[in-house]
């Protein structure tokens, strides 16, 4: 199976918790690395609420398909783009986590051509949905075997903890031995009991795991306490609330950093850290603390289904009295009074696409609710009353509502709220009354491609604002970004802003306010026709010490990035660097050596891009991208050279190098590929007339290297910043 190429054409891995997804990403991985003839492989996450709109969407971001065939059709019509796409052509569909009997043929799939080899691949809990799919082969995959459970456990304890007692390895054997084979509870409790190298605490947990049900396999639900130990083990309330508040997305959903980290903060998670960016930093710790633990997903914040099952369960037995609901028809009957208990809920999240409108008279009663989520729903409006008897409510988040075109009128009455969310909504306007939310302390309008008016004086109007964010690739042209930056400017409290600016004079406005320069965080230029040169002073790096996110985007007429005067001068927390779209930009020497905290840096579609650091800015005294992880290069054809001198790259990850054909050389040695480097990804091509000092060099990095697909590049939009996904 996990050779690749060789796969039957209709296989089902079952058996919950045991590492199906593990075992699908393998045949994944190894169809990425090898020449398997095949014209596409799409993996989609499936989960317990298939959606044929979700999956029809993985698809389209798959292939190039034109906008003006998909944007806006209706599910029969994609059906029939996608049918279009394949049909003839040799595929194989990896389809994770099936619930029930999925019809492929609804979504656009082809049937499975014996003649032509395409294979569907899909793991599912269910015997009855491999019948169901026709499931040619069945493979049931076991429970770890004792020794290999241990193996597993014993490398998420840690030897220095498993050799700091002559007891413990004994007491580890044991309390491996309760985890039954089962992956996710053996990594779980392993790094729970990671560090704990008092014999004591290790009979305590044997104990308490004596008190669990022993035996995993059959129900959904025998694995709970087990994961209950690894919430229990959380070293404090804050990160078991902060780990609890996950649960409030949907499944499988990838949740953006800025957009947690700000919920938590406004959740009171964070109260006793008075300045913003101290609590962002504790946030981050609180992030680290709880991938550590693996009961968030390491490469991504993300729960495994059965983890946020298991925190679902948890918030209610610990009355924090928190719904999900994707239901619509279930949320109008308990809205509407039959089950008064509901009415106690504090955190509410209606999700999904079965939520079309509401009734005109609808006004739900909630008297203790704080937190109300309602996102990826096809509502274009609210009713007029729908907030009136939400007095009580502190977070309203409605963003992902594409068809949502405007606020209710009612809006005004949550005179109790901190956080309001619309981004990646149609709103055309904020009405006059959001200027009654006295206590409003973040704002968040990202992607509101259709917002052109913001009424003079609603947002200096909102004197507690900390935090706001409106970022956009393009901005209609008759928003006033002067007048926003001159309310911005006025409020006493604001400490975190990320804007898109498109005209020179809002630029030079904010390059000469110290107010504005001193709080901005993400900064993003988009289609500023008349910009030729962007420069920021040493004064003005001193002040800009919180900025993390640069994107200057389609900008014909931008030749340079400068830093003057250079000496002395870096960006003290610069993170992201996105330079798109700018076809007079040679080289962003100027910037990227003054930015010693860089991440992310994207450079695309720059037809004169010629290299990143000029060979005159080559030195070895000089430390380079010391923190640099992802750095993603795209049709640069005039592109040479990353750098004329071998570099140590300690913290790259990922290279992804696509449409460069003139790049040659990579500034690496034998010691980078022993680094973090994960992989190299682009065109099978490009690799093979890359050029090397000698063969030891390329045998070195030839593991690394992933063809790079047919996958199209999105946008990925996160406050200010973006990236190729």
């Amino acid at each position: 199976m996990l050779g690749g190429p060789k796969c039957p054409n209709n296989w089902d891995i079952w058996n919950g918790r045991v590492g199906k997804t593990t075992l699908l990403k393998k045949v994944n991985n190894q169809f990425l690395k090898t020449d398997h003839g095949f014209f596409a492989v799409i993996w989609i996450d499936v989960s317990k609420q298939a959606n044929v709109e979700k999956i029809q969407e993985a698809i389209f971001n798959k292939f190039i398909i034109p906008e003006l065939l998909w944007k806006d059709k209706d599910e029969q019509t994609k059906a029939r783009v996608i049918m279009k796409c394949l049909t003839g052509k040799k595929f194989v569909l990896l389809l994770d986590d099936l619930w029930k009997h999925l019809d492929l043929q609804r979504i656009g799939i082809p049937s499975s051509d014996k003649a032509n080899g395409s294979k569907v691949v899909f793991t599912t809990r269910s015997e009855e949905v491999c019948g169901s799919m026709r499931a040619e082969r069945r493979i049931k995959v076991e429970c770890l075997s004792p020794k290999e459970a241990l193996q597993l456990f014993r490398t998420y304890v840690g030897e220095g903890t498993l050799n700091s007692h002559r007891d413990i390895s004994k007491l580890a054997e044991m309390v491996a031995q309760k985890c039954q084979g089962l992956p996710l509870a053996l990594i779980t409790i392993g790094r729970a009991m990671n560090g704990r190298r008092n014999p004591d605490e290790w009979e305590d947990a044997l104990k308490s795991l004596q008190n669990y049900p022993s035996d995993f396999h059959g129900k959904g639900d025998d694995i709970f306490p087990i994961l209950e130990f690894s919430y229990d083990s959380l070293r404090d309330d804050t990160l078991k609330s902060c780990f609890l508040y996950c649960s409030i997305f949907p499944e499988d959903y990838i949740i953006e950093k800025d957009e947690l980290f700000e919920l938590w903060i406004r959740e009171g998670f964070l109260v006793k850290y008075y300045e913003r960016y101290d609590a962002r930093k504790a946030a981050e710790s609180t992030l680290t603390s709880l991938k550590f633990a693996c009961l968030l997903e390491d490469d991504y914040i993300r729960m495994h289904d059965v983890i946020r099952d298991m925190a679902l369960g948890m918030a209610s037995k610990h009355e924090i009295k928190m719904e999900v609901l994707e239901d619509a028809a279930l949320f109008k009957l308990k809205a509407e009074g039959f089950d008064e208990k509901w009415k106690e809920v504090k955190r509410l999240s209606l999700l999904g696409k079965s939520y079309e409108s509401f009734s005109e008279s609808m006004s739900p009663a909630f008297p203790h609710l704080l937190t109300f989520f309602v996102r990826y729903t096809k509502l274009n409006r609210f009713p007029g009353g729908f907030f009136q008897q939400l007095h009580t409510l502190n977070i309203l988040d409605l963003s992902r509502n594409w068809d949502l075109t405007e606020l209710p009128s009612g809006t005004g009455v949550l005179i109790n709220l901190q956080h309001l969310n619309l981004s990646h909504t149609r709103i055309k306007s904020l009405p006059l009354e959001v200027k009654n939310l006295r206590k409003l302390k973040s704002l968040l309008m990202d992607g509101t491609y259709d917002l052109a008016n913001i009424p003079r004086g609603v947002i200096s109007s909102l004197s507690l604002l900390q935090v706001f964010t409106k970022t956009q690739l393009i901005h209609d042209k008759l928003f006033d970004e002067g007048g926003l930056l001159e309310e911005l400017e006025s409020l006493e409290y604001l400490n975190d802003v990320c804007i898109t600016l498109t005209n020179l004079s809002s630029i030079q406005k904010y390059m000469s306010s110290l107010r504005l320069e001193s709080y901005i965080r993400g900064l993003l230029v988009s289609t500023c026709n008349n910009l030729t040169s962007f420069e920021m002073s040493s004064s003005i790096l001193r002040i800009a010490k919180h900025l993390e996110v640069v994107a200057m985007l389609n900008c014909p007429h931008l030749e340079e990035l400068l830093i003057y005067p250079a000496r002395q001068a870096h960006f003290q927390d610069l993170r992201y660097l996105n330079i798109w779209g700018c076809p007079r930009i040679k080289d962003l020497s100027t910037w990227v050596i003054h930015a010693p905290r860089l991440q992310t840096l994207v450079v695309c579609s720059c037809s004169s891009f010629e290299e990143i650091i000029a060979d005159r800015f080559s030195s070895a005294e000089m430390d380079i991208f010391p923190n640099l992880r992802l750095l993603i290069l795209k049709s640069l054809p005039q592109l040479r050279s990353i750098c004329h001198q071998i570099l140590p790259f300690p913290s790259l990850q990922v290279l992804r190098v696509t449409g460069c054909p003139s790049l040659k050389k990579l500034p690496f040695d034998s010691n980078s590929a022993k680094n973090n480097l994960e992989k190299i990804e682009g065109a099978e091509e490009w690799w093979n007339e890359l050029q090397w000092e000698d063969d030891a060099y390329k045998l070195a990095f030839a593991s690394k290297f992933t063809r790079y697909g047919l996958r199209v590049p999105f946008y990925c939009w996160s406050l200010a910043w973006f990236h190729l996904a």
